[in-house]
């Protein structure tokens, strides 16, 4: 019923403040990191496209959380306001591929469950760090999140009966 990208699926290495300067930088363009996401979303959508032509009546909801790579177009948008309204996420055309759009860092509750691009340690705004369990017994609700090169999966039992969850997974790769 519902597909929650839980974000960087667009890399934006070319604006990616590490290489800037670098001759690691050399040759890359936003123009191509964007061409490369728009043309992943086509391939990873084209599964979905299939089985709605079987079934007309599947829509699900398509979630997608904005990740720390696809920000760096706001950061640099920021560092350089002039690309102020030429530059955005927009670009990515995310929307026009039917997500509703999360913005880095916003969560967003489905089932009970708060889904967010990493949780952010509260004193500094860095990802939390460890592991799902560690997330979990820090935040204390149900959470899945990506950003983290890994899966892995926490759970505990309340008083009441009750479980949380905690979920990462940050890769999805075809190979």
């Amino acid at each position: 019923d519902v597909i929650v990208n839980a974000g960087d699926f667009a890399d934006m290495e070319s604006l990616s403040s590490y290489d800037k300067g670098k001759k690691s930088a050399e040759g890359k363009r936003v123009t191509k990191d964007i061409e490369a996401a728009i043309e992943g979303m086509k391939a990873l959508l084209s599964p979905i496209k299939r089985e709605q032509k079987k079934d007309p009546s599947w829509k699900p909801r398509l979630v997608m959380l904005i990740g720390n790579h696809e920000e760096r177009i706001m950061r640099h948008v920021n560092a350089n306001a002039e690309l102020a309204g030429f530059l955005s996420y927009d670009n990515l055309r995310y929307k026009d591929f039917g997500w509703e759009v999360y913005d880095f860092l916003e969560p967003v509750v489905i089932g009970g469950v708060t889904f967010i691009h990493y949780w952010p340690n509260p004193f500094t705004g860095k990802p939390l760090g460890g592991s799902a369990a560690n997330i979990l017994q820090k935040v204390g609700v149900s959470v899945v999140q990506g950003h983290k090169q890994t899966l892995d999966v926490a759970t505990r039992t309340l008083h009441n009966g009750a479980q949380q969850w905690s979920i990462v997974a940050g890769s999805s790769y075809d190979f």
